[in-house]
């Protein structure tokens, strides 16, 4: 409720588009991101989660709505497991899930993953994508290899996730 209310506040005090709103959090704030998209996904464009989750059972997930979703994550994680755990799923099932939801018509396995150096430690990044999706709400999964809980991110990773959030409207 709180968040709901603190993006009502901002909208009514500023020029807000009601199409183009956000989210994008860390660990909790991943799971936080996640959350709101599946309560009250009606209200979103897109979300990007860095090294978070959400539920274990996806039917907790009650929005019908089209979301940009991207789910970047660590292979090394030790705090939130990129295979997920007892209590949420992997990041590459929640990037599925969404991807479902979404309608998305190509699948991961069928587009080539690539790769792009922008760690800071040059580690490479696997780019998982699905396209094609209703209202052009796409997925991504950026599979951060050998990464842990808190990657040291050049400035070009955090561009790049607002720049794929940046790329989707609501409903559109």
């Amino acid at each position: 409720g709180y968040l709901l209310k603190l993006i009502a506040f901002v909208s009514n005090e500023y020029r807000v588009d009601p199409d183009r709103i956000y989210l994008y959090g860390h660990s909790n704030g991943g799971f936080m991101a996640n959350r709101m998209a599946c309560d009250a996904g009606e209200k979103f464009a897109g979300i990007a989660s860095l090294a978070g989750s959400t539920y274990k059972d996806l039917s907790h997930c009650k929005s019908k709505n089209p979301i940009a979703y991207l789910q970047g994550h660590g292979t090394a994680d030790e705090t939130i497991l990129f295979n997920g755990a007892e209590s949420y799923p992997s990041a590459t099932e929640i990037s599925r899930n969404w991807a479902e939801r979404n309608g998305c018509k190509e699948t991961s396995e069928t587009l080539q993953a690539h790769s792009f150096k922008f760690l800071k430690k040059t580690r490479e990044t696997d780019v998982l994508a699905w396209t094609g999706c209703k209202d052009g709400a796409d997925v991504s999964l950026w599979r951060m290899n050998g990464v842990g809980h808190v990657p040291f991110l050049k400035r070009k990773a955090t561009k790049l996730a607002v720049d794929f959030l940046l790329q989707h409207k609501r409903g559109s």
